[in-house]
């Protein structure tokens, strides 16, 4: 599916299957993305200030420069996901690319 630059602000999508889906500059700020399969995703440079991606699939996702701040993250797999300059739920900028199998901070 492609949401390239869709504004989704506050969206239920709790669980969605958003496999290969392109969300770049998607603005999904406190959108609720509880267990979403967001697998292979491109979200490059997507807004999700606030979003709660907690037990999301994150799986080799593209979230470079995307704005994670603030955002739920707890227990959501990141194995392989592209960070290059994402900005994390700390709102501290990210290296390249991620070994972490679930975030738990």
């Amino acid at each position: 599916a492609s949401l390239s630059g869709a504004i989704l602000l506050e969206a239920i999508l709790d669980e969605a299957k958003l496999k290969l889906a392109n969300l770049s500059d998607a603005n999904l700020g406190g959108a609720n993305l509880h267990s979403a399969d967001l697998r292979l995703a491109n979200l490059t440079k997507a807004g999700l200030l606030k979003a709660n991606l907690a037990t999301a699939n994150l799986e080799e996702a593209n979230l470079e420069g995307a704005d994670l701040e603030a955002a739920i993250l707890t227990g959501a797999i990141l194995k392989g996901a592209h960070l290059t300059d994402t900005t994390m739920p700390d709102g501290k900028k990210k290296g390249l690319f991620t070994n972490l199998k679930k975030f738990t901070g």
